[in-house]
């Protein structure tokens, strides 16, 4: 069981993300397998000039945001490393 601590930020990143969900004009999971750190350097920042909020979170804390958002379908793509 997490300590009392951990479980608050956890249950915090669910309601940022839920937050960002529910605000957001539109969203896109990737799979980022195979992708080096060059490469995703490069991309994060392309995304930042372009305005786009790009995060990897934990797939538990995404799909709990999602249902809490409205969006729990999108759970069943959240699978591997996804961002």
């Amino acid at each position: 069981m997490p300590s009392a601590k951990i479980l608050a930020k956890k249950q915090n990143d669910v309601a940022v993300l839920a937050d960002k969900i529910k605000n957001a004009t539109a969203g896109v999971l990737v799979n980022y397998q195979g992708i080096t750190v060059d490469e995703d350097t490069k991309l994060r920042a392309e995304l930042r000039a372009a305005g786009v909020d790009y995060k990897v979170y934990k797939n538990s804390i995404t799909g709990r945001a999602c249902e809490e958002a409205g969006y729990g379908d999108m759970k069943q793509y959240l699978e591997g490393m996804t961002a």
